[in-house]
């Protein structure tokens, strides 16, 4: 739609963290932001996730609330796997979703990722192969 071809993606980032700033061209406003940082082998032995890739947690995606419902979160999330693809960054993506926030999760699932069956946590871990 129109609306999501006038967004400006960009990225700040270091070796290990990223951070991704959707802004309307229109009048310059932040409209959408998420977190992505590496996940240690430590951390994942912590988190019982028994796989050894290059993972790193997708996480604080938040969209304001005024420019909610027109597609800005599953635009971010393809744009972030095919910037992540593109920079061979990581393997593997994960992120947490709460059970009771079914549109989130719905939007997630749509892209590709996939519930991984935890016991330890109350949420979602969803997972996306990134190579």
């Amino acid at each position: 739609d129109n609306y999501l071809a006038g967004l400006l993606v960009n990225y700040l980032s270091t070796n290990k963290y990223y951070i991704m700033f959707v802004i309307d061209q229109i009048n310059g406003n932040i409209v959408g932001v998420l977190g992505m940082s590496y996940i240690t082998l430590s951390f994942k032995k912590k988190m019982k996730l028994d796989f050894n890739e290059r993972t790193y947690n997708v996480g604080n995606v938040f969209i304001f609330p005024k420019y909610r419902s027109k597609g800005i979160c599953k635009l971010m999330m393809i744009k972030l796997i095919n910037y992540v693809k593109t920079k061979k960054i990581a393997t593997r993506l994960k992120l947490d979703v709460y059970e009771n926030n079914l549109k989130a999760i719905k939007c997630y699932q749509s892209i590709g990722f996939n519930k991984y069956n935890n016991i330890i946590f109350k949420y979602y871990l969803l997972f996306i192969r990134a190579n």
